[in-house]
């Protein structure tokens, strides 16, 4: 694996993680309002 790969996949990881912790946090929030 070249160096562009695996910064294009860790890329792509960690926007995916920031949606789903953004997506958790925010329904965690609801429910404990």
């Amino acid at each position: 694996m070249t160096a562009s790969v695996f910064l294009s996949v860790g890329m792509g990881l960690y926007q995916f993680g920031s949606v789903v912790t953004g997506y958790l946090c925010r329904s965690w929030l609801d429910h404990e309002l």
